[in-house]
């Protein structure tokens, strides 16, 4: 009976120590790794509160009851298929965003900088004018129109980010688009 009670009491201060470490984990995302590489998506964010928690709950469990696997082995165990299910879902994502389709670029406007490559791989960009330039990657709060040094730019921002900032740049002559570049400021 005693013993029981330690291993209730056991998987009780594991589910507690791994709570701490979920909430450190979404901390870390949110004020460390979002604001320097961007935000990915809010999928591995919920990913993150949801699966977790889930994870943690049941797995421990099904692994002492089941298995009978000790406390440390089944914390072992649950943390390492965390990690990989987010490392997963975060390649998943990644992938997702690297190709280029008019509605990721209007709706993501944080994943724009793993789309340049493949938009100028399959879209001649050079030589649209600006109104299909217009047709192809919308206007909204996160480009601007202007002039810089008598070229006529549009510029789209491609990231979140706080400290850096991406851009995709298309310089106009003649309504025509002459050249683009993806800048990175440091």
């Amino acid at each position: 009976m005693l013993g029981q009670a330690i291993d209730k009491m056991g998987y009780i201060i594991l589910w507690l120590v791994l709570m701490f470490f979920s909430f450190l984990i979404s901390f870390a995302y949110n004020f460390a790794i979002n604001p320097v590489i961007g935000n990915t998506s809010e999928l591995l964010v919920t990913s993150i509160l949801v699966v977790l928690p889930l994870l943690i709950t049941f797995l421990p469990l099904i692994l002492i009851i089941k298995f009978k696997q000790t406390i440390i082995k089944s914390f072992i165990i649950s943390l390492g298929l965390y990690i990989i299910i987010i490392f997963t879902i975060s390649l998943s994502l990644t992938m997702y965003f690297k190709s280029f389709s008019q509605d990721k670029w209007n709706k993501f406007h944080h994943n724009r900088y793993l789309m340049v490559s493949d938009l100028e791989r399959n879209h001649e960009l050079i030589g649209m004018t600006k109104s299909e330039i217009i047709d192809l990657l919308g206007t909204n709060d996160s480009w601007e129109e202007f002039k810089d040094n008598g070229d006529h730019v549009i510029r789209y921002w491609t990231n979140e980010n706080k400290f850096r900032g991406r851009y995709f740049i298309l310089f106009f002559e003649d309504n025509v688009v002459i050249k683009t570049l993806f800048y990175k400021e440091n």
